[in-house]
């Protein structure tokens, strides 16, 4: 088996543990895949994995460990031109200022990952976006403009045939 193939196992085994709530085999399988994608400079690949772990330090408490990952994996994406993934390291960030109650930095960076997102035409995505978006609004007492996302995202869920959201 080649390197890049190994590599991919790995980090498809990463995502598996993580869903089993095994983060710890998560981390172990996304850093093993990290070495093989820096050697083969497979930048994108790279990418995803330090987003991902940054994902799982997320889950697992290790917030400054998750802001530093997700940073050096937008910083990658936008090296790359790749919309969707700083869209995702946006979003992903904001969830984890949220988690340390920096509502400010929450609502800057998933309204960047908004504005990306409204670039690729995913409305499912984007309703997602502008409930975290809203949600943030709420955190620091802006009703209205919490209101509006909410309202707008109850308006695609509802296109989509999503009438539980």
């Amino acid at each position: 088996v080649d390197s890049n193939m190994q590599a991919r196992v790995w980090y498809a085994l990463a995502t598996e543990y993580s869903k089993q709530e095994d983060y710890s085999s998560a981390r172990d399988m996304c850093k093993k895949a990290m070495v093989v994608f820096e050697q083969m400079e497979d930048k994108h690949n790279y990418a995803n994995c330090k987003n991902y772990l940054g994902f799982i330090d997320s889950h697992t408490g290790r917030l400054p460990e998750a802001l530093e990952g997700l940073m050096a994996a937008l910083v990658l994406y936008q090296e790359l031109g790749d919309i969707y993934g700083q869209s995702l390291s946006y979003s992903s960030l904001g969830a984890v200022y949220m988690e340390i109650k920096d509502y400010q930095r929450a609502i800057i960076n998933y309204s960047q990952s908004l504005e990306l997102v409204r670039q690729l035409g995913q409305p499912m995505v984007e309703a997602l976006g502008e409930s975290n978006l809203a949600n943030a609004y709420m955190e620091v007492g802006e009703v209205e403009l919490a209101l509006q996302n909410y309202i707008h995202a109850q308006q695609v869920f509802h296109q989509l045939g999503y009438y539980n959201r």
